[in-house]
Formats: C-alpha cells, sequence, structure tokens
C-alpha cells in the first residue's frame, strides 16, 4: 500500500497489476486527476490490520472483482 502511495510521488513502475491496483483502489486509496494517490481512512484500518486479515482482504477482493469483471 505505501508503494502505490510512493508511486505518484516517485513516478517509479511497481510490479503490480491492475487488477490490484483495481483492489487497492476500491476504497483503500483515493486519487484526484493528476495527484498523487492518498490513503483513505479505510486504508490507514487496512494498514492495521494483521497480516492474515490484510490477505484474507485482497483474496476476498480479487474474487469479487473478478467475479464483476467475468459477468461484463
Amino acid at each position: 500500500m505505501l508503494q502505490l502511495i510512493s508511486l505518484g510521488q516517485d513516478e517509479k513502475s511497481t510490479s503490480f497489476n491492475s487488477s490490484m491496483m483495481r483492489i487497492f483502489q476500491r476504497g483503500l486509496l483515493r486519487q484526484r486527476d493528476k495527484e498523487a494517490p492518498r490513503l483513505t481512512e479505510s486504508g490507514f484500518q487496512f494498514l492495521l490490520m494483521d497480516t492474515n486479515a490484510q490477505l484474507w482482504y485482497i483474496i476476498r477482493e480479487y474474487i469479487s472483482n473478478s467475479e464483476v469483471y467475468l459477468m461484463r
């Protein structure tokens, strides 16, 4: 998550694919126009979760996102 925030400031590429970016942008990060991404309150709560809870959150969002994508 912190890599995604610094991505906008450093303009470096990361190994995140577009699906993962959508998961994090779904309420955890906010980005307006050409500003650097900013952490939302939900994103901050995500960072406070233990690692297992973070992993399960990402898995649930990934599955949910892929189901929506397949329905199109």
